[in-house]
């Protein structure tokens, strides 16, 4: 079952299309009020941005969206696509690094998430709480699973230095005599 039309945006993983929500299968975004930290360990809404760039992307645009579930909440959980682009908006905010695979329900969008993640587009350039686990727990601070800095200075500049071996942001590149102490 599918559904084409002009579609307006609920928020970072989710479309309005003549009035029946459709979540976007196998990938989640950050929600509506979560905050991430940026490049430079600023603070802003990235869930709001995420929304915001579906937005831009989609408006004025006639949408198709493919049914594959229908999720606890009546919503369709859908690949849907911009009529004429052959690759899902689903494949397109993961790959830009706005949303991330959602490998409870599918791996098919991990190759996009690896390439986002090596060349640190979008949420992979800074710091996020994965939305599965801000979910649980909208007022705790930035989780430490998924910490990644690019460089010493904002190991520094995030005063966490040195990192040892299994610290949250510990990477080998940033241990350059590789004795599991990086930025000392």
């Amino acid at each position: 079952m599918s559904w084409s039309g002009l579609a307006s945006v609920v928020d970072g993983d989710t479309l309005l299309l003549h009035g029946q929500k459709h979540r976007l299968w196998g990938i989640d975004a950050p929600e509506s009020s979560q905050s991430c930290l940026d490049g430079d360990n600023k603070s802003f809404r990235c869930g709001q941005q995420v929304a915001l760039r579906l937005a831009d992307k989609i408006r004025h645009k006639t949408i198709t969206c493919v049914k594959k579930d229908q999720d606890r909440y009546g919503r369709m959980v859908s690949v849907c696509s911009i009529q004429g682009d052959s690759r899902s908006l689903n494949a397109w905010l993961v790959s830009q690094g706005n949303a991330f695979a959602y490998t409870q329900y599918s791996r098919s969008f991990l190759p996009e998430q690896q390439q986002a993640k090596t060349k640190k587009l979008g949420l992979w350039s800074g710091r996020f709480q994965w939305p599965w686990e801000y979910r649980k727990n909208p007022q705790s601070p930035l989780s430490t699973t998924e910490v990644y800095y690019r460089n010493c200075k904002e190991v520094r500049a995030a005063g966490v230095a040195p990192l040892h071996q299994g610290q949250p942001g510990y990477r080998a590149a940033l241990d350059q005599d590789q004795d599991r102490l990086a930025c000392e």
